[in-house]
């Protein structure tokens, strides 16, 4: 696009004319002796401090010469390089200050770029009683920060990808060498660079990109926004993906279990986080497949209901005007609305809403002789066992599969349901997640994994070793 031949201020239109010459650009000209001396940065961008500190003030102290370009270069403490023109665009636009001179055609690029943004606060979607509360950040440089200072690790890596053809947003991959399986990193690596999409503004549309299967309700890619979560992930053998622009750190493989482990677990005695781990397998479990139990057992299969608890179905029911399969469907549209407004609303009010609106409306659709209690008994804990998952994206996975056992309860009853298990489960045992299945350890099975999943021995019982699904193949 450019010739390095042209005039130096035949250099400066041109960078004008290629950004289409926006106010926040900044050209600040400089005339030392006999040299004319360019600074090229954004004013959005740069930290005008670190600006003059680094650029304006070494530029006055340092002396003119035919080797300006090379003394300058020793006296800049900030990362800088020599570059030629057309390596200089994106690198503006990452908060990057070029010095030009007139007597040259390379450039030096200074990293003066700006530090504001969101503080370090704790995280409002992984919420810990005990263990560190610092969550991740939108500025990636932050990001690294912390997950270094949890892997004082030499052999940490960070390799650096610019994704979108549009945004050019920049994707740090990070991994332990020789703890995470280099197939694995080379998968990550090989299914990153076939990413051709024009915009990344969230990590959400990296996962898009990079999933084994599209067509899922499980997720086989985690997120987070722990550091020590991600560090934890890390020393495990994963590899974390971080995005620019965004707190959510992926991390891969991803197995099923995970999604039933909090980091608190581990911040704790092994029996406590045992009880609390077995307490989400159960209300997961409760979450997805108890409102197709009732509504299959009170249409279809009546004699297996104990006799007195059956007179009293019996009796709330008398005069209703739906049977039990629309009663669930309507209470359970009515949960999944005042779920998502009270997400959409101020965080002051929107609790409030909720769960008031969800009181006030079952009551009163009791009251009208709408629905039975019993169905709001049945929905209402179904609701809460649903927010039990720590993890929000497997939580959503159950709210989908909750209304499919439910319609399969209601049309085929007991049969329907365990139909639509074994396909569930067929499903689940073909998933895999960057080469790992997803099932690991229970298929194939694997007891030496199962110390840390259904309960969590204590950590002098265990020994410090990879997930057999994920550690190196010899």
């Amino acid at each position: 696009m450019f010739n390095k031949k042209k005039s130096f201020h035949k250099r400066i239109e041109n960078i004008k004319q290629t950004f289409g010459q926006p106010d926040d650009l900044i050209i600040h000209i400089v005339q030392k002796e006999s040299i004319t001396i360019a600074i090229i940065y954004f004013k959005s961008l740069v930290e005008q401090d670190a600006l003059k500190r680094e650029i304006v003030k070494k530029i006055q102290l340092s002396s003119v010469d035919e080797d300006f370009l090379e003394n300058y270069m020793n006296v800049v403490t900030s990362p800088a390089s020599l570059k030629e023109q057309d390596e200089i665009l994106d690198d503006l636009l990452e908060g990057m200050a070029v010095v030009i001179v007139s007597h040259s055609d390379a450039y030096v690029m200074c990293d003066v770029a700006s530090t504001e943004g969101r503080d370090i606060v704790p995280s409002e979607t992984e919420i810990n009683i005990r263990g560190p509360h610092e969550a991740f950040t939108e500025r990636l440089d932050k990001n690294l920060g912390l997950l270094r200072m949890r892997l004082r690790n030499p052999k940490l890596r960070l390799v650096t990808f610019h994704i979108g053809n549009v945004t050019k947003t920049k994707i740090v991959v990070s991994y332990i060498e020789g703890t995470a399986p280099s197939e694995i990193v080379e998968e990550v690596f090989s299914r990153l660079n076939q990413i051709d999409i024009d915009i990344v503004l969230e990590s959400q549309m990296i996962e898009e990109s990079i999933v084994d299967k599209q067509i899922s309700l499980f997720p086989t890619i985690s997120n987070t926004e722990l550091p020590a979560k991600a560090a934890s992930r890390l020393i495990e053998g994963r590899v974390a993906i971080l995005t620019e622009g965004t707190p959510f750190v992926l991390t891969v493989p991803s197995l099923f279990t995970e999604f039933f482990q909090a980091p608190e677990d581990y911040y704790q005695r092994w029996d406590i986080a045992s009880l609390l781990r077995l307490l989400r397998f159960t209300t997961f479990i409760w979450g997805t497949l108890v409102p197709g139990l009732f509504v299959a057992l009170t249409t279809y299969h009546q004699e297996m209901i104990p006799g007195h608890l059956l007179y009293s179905f019996a009796a709330q029911r008398e005069g209703l005007p739906y049977p039990s399969l629309v009663e669930v469907l309507i209470m359970e549209f009515i949960f999944e609305v005042l779920r998502e407004a009270g997400v959409r609303m101020p965080v002051a009010i929107g609790s409030a809403i909720s769960i008031v609106g969800a009181l006030v409306l079952g009551q009163a659709a009791v009251q009208a002789g709408l629905i039975s209690a019993a169905v709001v008994i049945v929905v209402s804990l179904t609701a809460v066992a649903n927010f039990v998952s720590p993890a929000y994206n497997f939580g959503v996975t159950g709210r989908i599969l909750r209304f499919g056992f439910l319609l399969a309860g209601g049309f085929l009853g007991f049969y329907g349901m365990f139909f639509l298990f074994l396909i569930v489960l067929i499903h689940a045992a073909s998933l895999q997640s960057f080469g790992v299945s997803y099932l690991t350890p229970f298929a194939p099975i694997n007891l030496r994994d199962l110390q840390d999943t259904f309960v969590r021995l204590p950590s002098n019982w265990v020994k410090n070793q990879l997930p057999k699904g994920i550690e190196r193949k010899e």
